[in-house]
């Protein structure tokens, strides 16, 4: 399995698998802001992220594709963004859960996040809350 920086080429694979629009995926490749998991050249899953206060990376959202799932490929891909935060000096990572699946909050806790709150507002996260990890880089 290989771990590496979106490019162009991961485009289609994207837009089937993210939420986001088009013009926003094609956006956070050219920022660097998706890296993929691929194992025989075939992409099996991917982490979204970007930049809170324009500094700190804050994880969006990791996919990893069912028959691969609980391989631990989702770690490696935060691996691979501490590495990144790591070079240019930034001391944590944040990332976010919903707060109805408990799945991904323990992922969260078991890989070295600690939970530091939650959102909720009708408005923002329609009654469901959104709830922020932090991890602190050694």
């Amino acid at each position: 399995m290989k771990i590496r920086k979106a490019t162009q080429k991961d485009k289609n694979y994207l837009k089937k698998q993210d939420d986001l629009k088009e013009s926003m995926i094609k956006k956070k490749i050219k920022l660097e802001e998706y890296l993929v998991a691929e194992k025989e050249n075939k992409q099996i899953g991917f982490l979204r992220f970007g930049y809170f206060w324009s500094e700190v990376p804050i994880i969006e959202m990791v996919r990893i594709n069912k028959n691969f799932q609980k391989q631990g490929i989702g770690q490696k891909l935060v691996e691979f963004l501490t590495n990144i935060t790591k070079k240019s000096k930034q001391k944590v990572i944040l990332s976010l859960s919903t707060g109805n699946e408990k799945g991904p909050q323990t992922w969260h806790k078991k890989i070295g996040f600690k939970k530091i709150g939650q959102i909720k507002d009708s408005k923002l996260t329609k009654n469901i809350p959104e709830v922020f990890f932090i991890k602190k880089l050694k």
